[in-house]
């Protein structure tokens, strides 16, 4: 499935001012026009699949579902260095057929466990 959308803040606290290169009157079309939520909520609506109250409760489920995540976030240890390459890619943890195939971010090593090239 490929979802277009459009990235409404800065990536980051870095890039906070974001609105400095686009205009509020953008952000707020694409918020309007384009965010596949909203459509994909709108059609669901339009086919008698979604109630406002079902949506309303998954909403507010997604909401504590992350708040969840940064009270466990808060309260872990900090990653080893070595850990923070794990669970990223599905098939290189699991060494799948597609695993073989091409590079994966994160994996400076390919399969052989050559490194990779470098320009000189």
């Amino acid at each position: 499935m490929e979802v277009k959308t459009y990235r409404f803040y800065g990536f980051h606290i870095a890039d906070a001012s974001h609105k400095k290169y686009r205009s509020p009157e953008e952000i707020d079309f694409h918020k309007e026009h384009r965010d596949p939520i909203t459509h994909w909520g709108d059609q669901l609506r339009s086919e008698g699949l979604l109630e406002k109250e079902l949506e309303s409760a998954i909403h507010r489920g997604a909401k504590q579902e992350a708040l969840a995540a940064v009270d466990f976030s808060s309260m872990s240890a900090e990653p080893r260095k070595e850990d923070l390459t794990k669970d990223v890619y599905w098939e290189v943890d699991h060494e799948t057929e597609s695993s073989q195939q091409g590079r994966h971010f994160f994996n400076d090593e390919d399969l052989s466990g050559k490194p990779p090239m470098r320009p000189s």
